[in-house]
């Protein structure tokens, strides 16, 4: 049992907790210290956050509402029949949810072949393409054998690291089997999201209305023109912000709770304490709330401002460098939020001091991750896309037997077939999305304390010491573990 002043487990330690075993603790870089306290982190964020979702939820009802209702008269005399609707795409919904389980159990049986099979995949998807482009216009074939090309230099260069995605991705389907309920947790996120984004449609179609009722520009002067296409252009930035600030805040809270859980995995027995499923879920909207949101609106800030840019229908090469630039920063602040929150989830640290610190431990131990995350990111978006294929089928072929005259309604059955890809991707997108946030909080984890797992998970441990001696035995030695856990004699 843990209690709010007692530490996992060495090196792991609370702030309060006396130091033993100086000679065999790792260096101080692995060894940070927990904070768990009632004390909110980034409050100011957290406070924000509450009071801009309130806001677009009253929008949204207030103004929005009434914006939709009248413009829906129109289409209110049309008769649907939406019995074959729902039970195509319900149908589609539950086999691709099936799928998407049975997924999860054979990435932990055969993860490494599955690794392969998803590039060979890949390889195929490019030569099918090159073919289609050959008869619709045989110069462009080129573009897909240039893709076939630096596939085949990327699979030459890991493919002797297909055994360490191998090892990590076992180890986080093994954690997330090991806490079901996670699943669960994830659905209702992704039916948060989706409500959010139905909240911020209707106040977006309220507050457009109301900017275009009120906010009229005055064509006899320039001052006029000038001040009504700044004052759209900001309204329309602090709606974009908005949107994405909200949408990306409630999926790095899931990202936030897995972590969590697979802390409590790797580091306790039982579901008690800090990591625990309940713990971890009120962690994650009240405590380090406001650290969740603080990464993700710099996110959002970046996302929105390559909106802008690119919505412009007059392109330059200042605009293009702009985008490029804003392109790799949000790259970096996606990857940096990535650790930055598995890193919180576990320490209970802000937002400030959990970047840095996992910058300072991946500092000593190597970047190492960034091989493994492409093979296994590759892997689980080949996973995606087949579940969405097989929703396709399912749905399209519902449809096609309920409705009458099929044939003739054949542009139906296609929307219908491509709806249920989008859900089918949906749904896949759950677990390969836990996954990959799985194996990232396995990677810190092993980073943190591969001893704590010889108690919790010995199997595992033995891989991912196994994998570690063979493809990264100079970083596994700078890191002071190598003399702790020797590899196995074969």
């Amino acid at each position: 049992m843990l209690s709010d002043s007692v530490a996992i487990s060495v090196p792991l330690r609370s702030d309060d907790e006396t130091k033993t075993n100086i000679n065999n603790d790792p260096p101080a870089y692995e060894n940070p210290q927990l904070d768990f306290s009632g004390e909110w982190k980034d409050r100011g964020f957290a406070i924000a956050f509450w009071i801009h979702t309130i806001a677009v939820i009253l929008v949204g009802l207030i103004l929005g509402i009434p914006t939709v209702i009248s413009h829906m008269k129109d289409i209110s005399s049309y008769k649907w029949d939406i019995e074959p609707l729902v039970y195509s795409l319900g149908g589609a919904a539950v086999v691709s949810g099936i799928v998407s389980f049975l997924s999860l159990f054979a990435l932990q049986l055969c993860a490494g072949q599955l690794i392969k099979c998803s590039f060979l995949i890949l390889i195929i998807m490019q030569i099918l393409m090159g073919m289609a482009l050959f008869f619709v216009f045989p110069p462009l074939c080129f573009l897909p054998g240039a893709f076939i090309l630096f596939t085949l230099i990327y699979i030459s260069c890991v493919r002797n690291r297909i055994a360490f995605a191998e090892a990590h991705l076992q180890a986080g389907c093994a954690s997330l089997r090991s806490h079901s309920s996670l699943i669960l947790v994830a659905l209702v996120m992704l039916i948060v999201e989706f409500l959010w984004l139905v909240f911020w449609c209707l106040m977006f179609a309220g507050v457009i209305r109301v900017v275009l009722i009120n906010l009229e520009p005055n064509p006899t002067s320039n001052l006029g023109i000038v001040l009504y296409f700044l004052i759209g252009k900001l309204i329309l930035f602090l709606l974009l912000l908005s949107c994405y600030w909200g949408a990306i805040t409630f999926g790095n809270i899931i990202h936030f709770i897995t972590a969590c859980t697979v802390g409590d995995w790797w580091f306790t027995s039982d579901g008690s304490g800090h990591y625990g499923m309940s713990n971890s879920i009120k962690r994650a909207f009240t405590t380090n709330l406001g650290t969740i949101c603080f990464g993700s609106l710099f996110e959002a800030i970046i996302k929105t401002l390559r909106f802008l840019i690119g919505d412009g229908h007059r392109k330059n090469c200042l605009t293009c460098i702009i985008d490029c630039v804003l392109r790799m920063i949000e790259k970096l602040i996606g990857y940096l939020n990535e650790w930055a929150f598995t890193f919180a989830a576990l320490t209970g640290q802000g937002y400030v001091q959990a970047s840095r610190s996992f910058i300072e431990l991946f500092k000593k131990r190597g970047w190492t991750a960034v091989i493994n995350n492409s093979i296994v990111a590759t892997t689980l978006m080949i996973i995606n896309l087949g579940i969405g294929l097989i929703s396709a089928v399912v749905g399209g072929t519902i449809i096609y037997n309920m409705i009458a005259e099929a044939s003739e309604n054949i542009g139906l059955v296609m929307v219908i077939a491509f709806i249920s890809f989008i859900i089918g991707i949906l749904m896949s997108s759950i677990i390969t999305t836990l996954l990959k946030s799985c194996v990232r909080t396995v990677f810190v984890c092993f980073a943190l304390n591969p001893a704590a797992l010889g108690a919790t998970h010995p199997d595992h441990l033995q891989k991912l010491t196994k994998v570690w001696h063979k493809f990264y035995p100079q970083e596994f030695t700078n890191s002071g573990y190598a003399n702790e856990f020797k590899e196995p004699i074969v």
